[in-house]
């Protein structure tokens, strides 16, 4: 015989009739659908290829109408777009002697960025860029 963690009401199966949660782990399942958990983690996604999953994430309809999935997504898409414009505008107007040197430190920084807004939004902080995040922010 089960209980519902949530409810403490009697459960014939595995999820409660009443409330919807889980009664072995008591976790609540009507949210995980675009919000909670699985929305933090479909906005981690949006960043990980770069504009590429961005845009998939968009196209997939169970998240195209959740807000922090759609922040993410643009802002990623605007943050790849600026970095490759930062890196193509360091590769015509650096001297030959500094372009390594400064190709390499922006590379490391751009990663840098990259992997903690990866990490940020898979742990629900919800990270934004100063500048992309406001243009993000209009976006929706």
């Amino acid at each position: 015989m089960h209980y519902c963690l949530e409810c403490r009401e009697e459960a014939v199966g595995p999820i409660c009739h009443r409330c919807g949660a889980n009664t072995i782990t008591g976790a609540n399942s009507t949210l995980t659908g675009a919000t909670g958990s699985s929305a933090d983690r479909a906005a981690a996604l949006c960043y990980v290829l770069w504009f590429v999953s961005a845009l998939v994430m968009l196209a997939i309809p169970r998240f195209r109408h959740s807000r922090t999935v759609k922040f993410h997504a643009y802002q990623s898409i605007l943050l790849s777009a600026l970095l490759m414009v930062v890196f193509f505008s360091l590769g015509l107007y650096l001297p030959l002697r500094l372009r390594d040197t400064v190709f390499w430190a922006f590379q490391v920084a751009a990663l840098t960025l990259w992997v903690s807004m990866i990490a940020l939004t898979w742990m629900g902080k919800n990270p934004s860029v100063p500048w992309v995040g406001g243009l993000a922010e209009k976006q929706m």
